[in-house]
């Protein structure tokens, strides 16, 4: 399995068109929406012009998952039954985000709604470090399955010395593995659990990969035969002193495996989180995404948080000319909106086959330290 050479055609959006509204067909409304009378009319979820924000509405805090002396970094969440499990990486030891490669772990925690505030589950870890990136979804047959990076063992020496959820001097010099275009894609790391009580770690069964770094940050969709689409990180062709992230997209006829390599496409970025719509035009894929190519011989983008579509999941259009959503997230009853300095790691919770909460790896704006947590903001599901 090695990635293809040649990169699958993907069209830019370009950047002047934000000044117009006009639209003459679904993808110029970001095929979130359809073209009506020149106008594009979002469908639920979207807003703006060409329908490429998402329709974020007022939170009741923001913090979704918020521990006393504990950072976090992200979690994803399924409803099972009335409770809704979240897998969160939680870094262990007191200490803060800067310590993610040496004390990340994978913890379940759980609500009985959606916004929380979660708990931490009974038991156990799910994953000691080093383990990160977690991404649950439910399979045909109602499974869970977790995909993650890292595979439960050290990767760097646990770091000590960490109080309040930050790490003395943020625990420099760690540096992340991303993988390089033309090796073999090794399947991603898996926790599944086949039936029982979600809260209990004995339940869960790990699928190691062949690396902390397989597939890395894999972004996948199940289809109903849990056939899978993969979206992952790698370095893009750079200088050897240059970062620089890409997407390569890989195909499996089971989330196990194997993986046929797809090919890189020219979509620059981390955190990629996709899906498919349930309304109109085939089932559109999906794309949220941040950051870009870092590099300023590869494209950017307006601002750090982006979308991408696609009508099959493997030709994608880079909505680069507007931002899907920003850094702060409003609160209810007119309170003052929490404002974030990162907004990374998305998540989305479905309702009803509808995207319904976004949850992200946050950090407060101007904070002093590397301690972060996860957040949490509805999304408007009614026209």
């Amino acid at each position: 399995m090695w990635i293809v050479l040649a990169l699958i055609i993907v069209k830019v959006v370009d950047s002047t068109a934000s000044s117009s509204s006009s639209c003459i067909q679904a993808s110029d409304c970001s095929l979130a929406g359809t073209c009506v009378d020149g106008k594009c009319v979002c469908r639920a979820s979207w807003r703006g012009e060409n329908c490429s924000q998402l329709n974020l509405g007022p939170a009741i805090s923001g913090f979704a998952y918020r521990q006393p002396n504990t950072s976090s970094w992200g979690g994803s969440v399924v409803k099972v039954g009335e409770t809704y499990w979240m897998a969160v990486a939680e870094m262990e030891g007191s200490c803060g985000l800067g310590s993610w490669e040496s004390n990340s772990a994978v913890r379940l925690a759980f609500a009985s709604s959606p916004e929380g505030p979660y708990e931490r589950a009974p038991g156990p870890l799910l994953l000691q470090p080093f383990a990160h990136n977690p991404t649950m979804h439910m399979t045909s047959n109602g499974s869970l399955v977790i995909a993650h990076i890292g595979m439960g063992i050290p990767y760097k020496p646990f770091f000590g010395n960490c109080s309040n959820g930050t790490t003395p001097g943020g625990h420099p010099g760690l540096s992340e593995s991303l993988g390089t275009a033309g090796t073999p894609l090794p399947p991603p790391n898996f926790l599944v659990l086949d039936g029982g009580n979600p809260g209990a770690p004995e339940n869960w069964r790990k699928i190691n990969s062949t690396s902390d770094w397989a597939a890395n940050n894999p972004g996948l969709y199940f289809y109903p035969d849990d056939s899978v689409l993969l979206i992952y990180k790698v370095h893009c062709a750079c200088p050897s002193n240059c970062f620089c992230a890409q997407f390569g997209l890989a195909t499996a006829p089971h989330y196990t495996g194997p993986y046929t390599d797809a090919g890189l496409i020219p979509v620059y970025g981390e955190d990629a989180y996709i899906w498919r719509d349930s309304l109109g035009d085939g089932g559109a894929f999906h794309m949220l995404f941040q950051g870009g190519s870092y590099a300023p011989q590869y494209p950017q983008y307006v601002g750090h948080w982006h979308t991408a579509f696609s009508p099959d999941g493997f030709n994608w259009t880079v909505a680069s000319d507007s931002m899907v959503f920003d850094g702060n997230i409003a609160i209810k009853n007119g309170a003052p909106s929490l404002a974030t300095g990162r907004r990374e790691r998305h998540q989305i919770l479905f309702t009803d086959g509808l995207p319904s909460h976004l949850f992200n790896g946050a950090q407060l704006a101007n904070a002093t330290s590397d301690s972060t947590f996860t957040s949490v903001q509805p999304i408007v599901i009614t026209q």
